[in-house]
C-alpha cells in the first residue's frame, strides 16, 4: 500500500510545492491549510506521516502533532 501524507501549512504555495514534490515520490498526499482543518481530516483518514508548519494562526502545528499522537499513535511526524 502506499504511504500517505498529511502536509499541514497555511502558505498555499507551500503545500502545492510540497504536494506536486511527494507525489512525484508515488505517495498519496493530502493537504490542510490551518490546524484545524489538519485536525479534522486526520479524524477522517489514518496518514503514515504528517508534516507541518509550526507557526500558523490559531492552533500551532505543535498543537496538531500532539493531538494527532492521540488519535493516530502510529503516524510519523
Amino acid at each position: 500500500m502506499t504511504p500517505s501524507i498529511l502536509v499541514v501549512d497555511d502558505m498555499p504555495g507551500m503545500q502545492r510545492v510540497l504536494n506536486g514534490s511527494l507525489a512525484a515520490e508515488g505517495y498519496r498526499v493530502a493537504t490542510a491549510g490551518s490546524a484545524e482543518d489538519a485536525l479534522a481530516r486526520i479524524e477522517q483518514q489514518d496518514f503514515d506521516l504528517i508534516v507541518t508548519d509550526i507557526v500558523m494562526p490559531g492552533l500551532s502545528g505543535l498543537d496538531v502533532l500532539e493531538r494527532a499522537r492521540l488519535v493516530n499513535p502510529r503516524a510519523a511526524v
